[in-house]
């Protein structure tokens, strides 16, 4: 009897230390999720930000397009002015 009892006593000392252990590991498992979660959301947080770029980089291209546009209207404009200019003559 003594033998059962001593190995019984072994085996709930075991299978407490085995729970022991798997709770850690849960709580390993937990902070792992929720450390993954986070760089979910920074992933998904520098993905945005890296398309808001693009975005503003395209609409700078546009803007440079329309300004180099206007740049050269006006210069063609300020020729013709001259040309005109040019035909008056001061007595």
């Amino acid at each position: 009897v003594s033998v059962c009892v001593t190995s019984a006593e072994q085996a709930t000392q075991s299978l407490e230390s085995i729970l022991a252990q798997i709770n850690d590991i849960t709580h390993m498992n937990l902070r792992i999720a929720t450390s993954a979660e986070e760089q979910s959301t920074v992933g998904k947080t520098m993905n945005d930000n890296i398309a808001d770029i693009d975005n503003l980089a395209s609409s700078n291209t546009n803007s440079a397009i329309t300004v180099l546009t206007k740049s050269d209207e006006i210069n063609t404009a300020a020729k013709t002015l001259h040309a005109v200019i040019s035909q008056f003559k001061l007595h």
